[in-house]
């Protein structure tokens, strides 16, 4: 049998066009992430009481039951709670206390580097995924056996 030169030319193509569709489909899965809204709290543990300072507050119940089963403080304070959004690829420098900055890089598909400042050094940096309805937690010492955490999480 005898085949056809065009029907011979599709069946050698073949590969190439399913090459050309995948192709296709990863870059529109790429092109097609839109910013993530982040929610960044700096906490504080510590077993003092809670401080005069009007602006710091407890955590949230739900955050200091999981804080207590994981961590040995007995009380958790709300220092800072910051907004922002963040595109594909790109990076964010926000202030979190006068002496405490994260850097955020959105990597895409849900792919987050996250760099702790303390008093402009670099002191911690993580780098995971942050599924919707989870966090991530950044944390290190503070004088007087307390501990600071940075805590974020998709809105």
């Amino acid at each position: 049998m005898r085949v056809s030169p065009f029907l011979s030319s599709v069946r050698r193509s073949w590969p190439l066009f399913f090459a050309l569709i995948a192709l296709g489909v990863t870059s529109s899965f790429a092109t097609d992430e839109k910013e993530q809204k982040i929610q960044a709290k700096l906490i504080w543990g510590t077993d003092e009481p809670k401080p005069a300072n009007p602006k710091i507050k407890p955590v949230d119940p739900k955050l200091k039951e999981k804080f207590s089963g994981i961590f040995k403080w007995k009380n958790y304070f709300e220092v800072e709670e910051k907004h922002f959004a963040l595109a594909p690829e790109a990076l964010k420098k926000v202030q979190m206390s006068t002496k405490c900055d994260i850097e955020v890089r959105n990597e895409g598909h849900g792919m987050f580097e996250v760099r702790f400042l303390g008093e402009g050094k670099s002191l911690k940096k993580v780098r995971q995924v942050i599924p919707p309805g989870e966090l991530l937690v950044i944390a290190g010492d503070d004088k007087n056996a307390n501990a600071w955490f940075v805590v974020l999480n998709l809105e």
